[in-house]
């Protein structure tokens, strides 16, 4: 956000934080809805920039956990079916949606152009919003035209997904189950992408139904992979829960 107002990681761990808390408890991904909200409110910009700022913050988190699939394979001397497809997936998403953000800011006129086509049937008031609504998004986008910023942006989402795959494998080592770093992976991948679907509140079960299919090839039983799946769940959300909810007089 820094390309469209001053701000700082002191600023923005309030509000960062309480949405990470709103989106553990609260279903249908409004934590994200409520961290767009209050970042916005916060730093005083349109929402619509704010919303645009976490969709880049998502596609970098899939490229990161994307490179971190990557090391893993590597290291592989047989990469397992489920881990393929589930890499090639999540490739698909990222470039798509890599590729339509950059279209957003490097060819914004012709964007533009096209989402006023599509508006023409739209009453004009609502028309004229939703356009309203695109043009601030775009501004939301600026971090994709300075490099180190985006290089910055990068690095940070990439040390925050190593910390969590840290996470998933501590789980499996806790309760002593012999898997090697692929099924952590496995089951990292998973919970991204079940966590990215509308969900329950909390991720209640998809958290569980992500450990259980990505472990299953490795021959974990669901009981052992469902008990993981809650230690991970402790390790990982707890201490955000925690800070957000401590941090709620703050706003």
């Amino acid at each position: 956000l820094r390309p469209i107002v001053p701000t700082s990681a002191r600023v923005m761990f309030v509000p960062v934080m309480i949405g990470y808390a709103a989106g553990a408890v609260m279903p249908m991904q409004l934590g994200e809805l409520v961290r767009g909200w209050l970042g916005a409110r916060r730093l005083g910009i349109r929402l619509a920039a704010a919303f645009m700022s976490i969709a880049l913050e998502r596609v970098l988190d899939l490229v990161s956990i994307l490179l971190l699939v990557a090391v893993t394979m590597a290291f592989l001397a047989e990469v397992s079916p489920v881990v393929s497809t589930a890499a090639r997936l999540l490739a698909a998403v990222a470039l798509g949606a890599l590729g339509v953000l950059l279209l957003l800011v490097f060819r914004t006129q012709a964007c533009i152009r096209l989402a006023t086509r599509a508006c023409a049937l739209l009453p004009n008031p609502l028309a004229r919003r939703a356009l309203e609504q695109l043009d601030a998004g775009i501004v939301g986008l600026a971090a994709l035209r300075d490099p180190r910023l985006l290089a910055i942006a990068a690095m940070t989402s990439l040390l925050q997904w190593t910390f969590m795959f840290a996470c998933v494998w501590l789980s499996l080592f806790a309760l002593d189950v012999s898997v090697g770093p692929a099924a952590a992976m496995l089951a990292l991948v998973f919970t991204v992408i079940g966590t990215s679907l509308p969900n329950s509140p909390g991720y209640v079960g998809s958290i569980q139904l992500a450990f259980t299919l990505a472990l299953a090839p490795f021959g974990v039983e669901p009981p052992t992979a469902v008990a993981a799946s809650l230690f991970c769940r402790l390790l990982a959300y707890l201490s955000v829960v925690r800070t957000g909810l401590a941090l709620l007089p703050v706003m």
